[in-house]
């Protein structure tokens, strides 16, 4: 379980390096009082973290339980810190201006046999399926409310 926390944080570490580097490279600057609200999450999350460390000495057959609780608060302060750098390299890459590749994947669509009109009668026929996209479509702007802001000098 070690490794797979370590090889999330290495991720979120290059992440922050490549976003840094390439905001300098713009000359952009970045608003580290973005990431407040998320830092104190994190800080508490950490230290439920800690005490359930000392709980688990005391408290032998909760051990698994605790455990458990702790990876889970563990894992959701690396997503917190993992959607900032991820959003801002969305939004860095969006600006190289790069060809649409719109063609090719509908080629790969096709070669799979994945059908879009298919499958968007069969949402639509399907009410509650439909609601339940949608809602999840709209969480896509609580993600995009999260991003770090940034000004050009």
């Amino acid at each position: 379980m070690w490794m797979d926390w370590l090889a999330r944080w290495a991720v979120i570490g290059g992440l922050s390096l490549v976003d840094a580097a390439w905001l300098w490279a713009r000359g952009t600057d970045f608003e580290f009082g973005a990431l407040d609200g998320r830092i104190r999450i994190a800080g508490t999350y950490l230290a439920f973290c800690v005490v359930c460390t000392f709980a688990v000495r005391r408290m032998r057959r909760l051990s698994p339980i605790v455990a458990k609780v702790s990876d889970y608060f563990y894992s959701s302060i690396q997503m917190l810190l993992l959607v900032p750098p991820a959003v801002t390299l969305t939004y860095l890459a969006a600006t190289v201006n790069a060809p649409l590749v719109d063609g090719t994947l509908l080629r790969a669509d096709e070669l799979v046999g994945f059908d879009w009109h298919a499958l968007d009668s069969w949402v639509g026929s399907h009410t509650w399926i439909a609601a339940a996209l949608r809602g999840a479509y709209w969480t896509l702007a609580m993600a995009a409310s999260s991003a770090p802001r940034t000004s050009a000098h």
